[in-house]
Formats: structure tokens, C-alpha cells, sequence
């Protein structure tokens, strides 16, 4: 399965050539606790509502409420392992997303993306929510934050993503997470190049082409 781009293109076969392309689009989920590192720390206020350790309530494919993470403490914050992140072409995009709620008493709760660590990697502006029922919230990284140019798949390779809490308006007000993953889209440099009037089919599925009318 992929994701179709289309292109308008002027050039020497005239303003109708299109071409068609599938650019890899790839996620990652949580592979683990990163619980080292300048600035890094996933707190005893952090905990899992299985008792298990943190990333496993995260990284599910499908969605599972009944499984989070709590950020109990002002400042608390998590990183996770991505493992396996690699690729090539041109990175267009890296998005963290995050499946998140307010629990506890009701009021207002703060927080902020994070990659790597709070000393010498990125922190996002700052989210609050009031909201007392999942939201999934996310964040397109066009380049690296940490560096301010484009993503590098070294960049990736080493790249440790989370949630730090920043805000909460009173005592009793907690960051709930129960999904975690990040996706990463990618150029390609293949595709099917027609013109109008060709004739071609695509089954996504399973990734062949063949011909029928446009």
C-alpha cells in the first residue's frame, strides 16, 4: 500500500505531463526506554498502567485506550528508542504523533514534543489541552530542529522522540499517552511517467501496474 502524489509538470512533452509516483512513507513506533543522556529523564512519575515499562503501552498498531502512560509530576518527561529507522533519498518530512487525554480532576494541562533531550536537542512550543477524552495531536518536522537544516537518515538513525509535561493548572491534573509513533516520508526517485489519453491501471495492493483507460 502507499500514498499516490501527482505532479502537473510543464516541460518539453507540454502542460499535460503528469507524472505519478508512490513516495515511501514509513512509521516507527517506540522500540524501547531511552534512559540516558544529557538532560534525559523518564521519571518515577512517569508510569505505565500495566506496570510494564513504558514504551510497551505506547507502541501498539492499533489503537488501545485501555493502555497509557501517566506523566504524574510537573516536567516530567519520557523518550523512547526508535529503532531501525533507514532509508534513502530525500527525507521531506519526519511527523510525531501522539494519542493523548487530560486525566485526574478536571483542569488545563501543558505540554511539548520532544526529541533527543532538553540540554542539547529540541523542545517544541508549548500544547495545552482541557480536554477530558483522547485526541490524536501531531507535528511535521520539514527539517531537523536540532540542527535547523534537512533531515539526514544519520539524523534518523540516532533519533530519540517523546512527550515532556510542562503545564498543569492544579495538582491532580496528569498528560495521559496510549499511542506513540512517528512517520517518515521520504522522495522517491522512481514512478510512472504519462501523458493524457494513456492508459494504465495501479493496484496498490499489490504493487503492479497494468493497462486500462484514464
Amino acid at each position: 500500500s502507499g500514498l499516490l502524489a501527482i505532479t502537473t509538470m510543464v516541460s518539453a512533452d507540454g502542460p499535460n505531463y503528469m507524472y505519478f509516483a508512490t513516495p515511501p512513507v514509513s512509521i516507527y513506533r517506540p522500540s524501547g526506554d531511552y534512559l540516558a543522556g544529557a538532560g534525559v529523564s523518564n521519571e518515577s512519575g512517569n508510569y505505565s498502567s500495566t506496570g510494564a515499562l513504558l514504551y510497551t503501552s505506547v507502541n501498539e498498531v492499533i489503537t488501545n485506550d485501555s493502555t497509557y502512560l501517566i506523566w504524574e509530576d510537573l516536567t516530567s518527561q519520557t523518550l523512547f528508542d526508535l529503532s531501525g529507522i533507514a532509508g534513502s533519498g530525500t527525507i521531506n518530512s519526519v511527523t510525531l504523533y501522539a494519542r493523548l487525554d487530560r486525566s485526574g480532576l478536571a483542569g488545563t494541562i501543558g505540554w511539548k514534543w520532544l526529541l533527543n533531550n532538553t540540554v542539547n536537542g529540541w523542545v517544541s512550543s508549548q500544547t495545552t489541552t482541557t480536554s477530558g477524552s483522547y485526541i490524536t495531536a501531531s507535528s511535521v518536522l520539514a527539517t531537523n530542529p536540532i540542527t535547523s537544516s534537512s533531515w539526514t537518515w544519520t539524523d534518523l538513525s540516532t533519533l530519540k522522540a517523546g512527550i515532556y509535561q510542562s503545564y498543569q493548572s492544579a495538582a491532580g491534573r496528569y498528560l495521559q499517552v496510549s499511542q506513540y509513533w512517528v512517520v517518515v516520508s521520504a522522495s522517491s526517485s522512481s514512478g510512472l511517467d504519462v501523458t493524457i489519453g494513456d492508459t494504465f491501471r495501479m493496484d496498490v495492493l499489490v504493487n503492479q501496474i497494468g493497462r486500462a483507460h484514464v
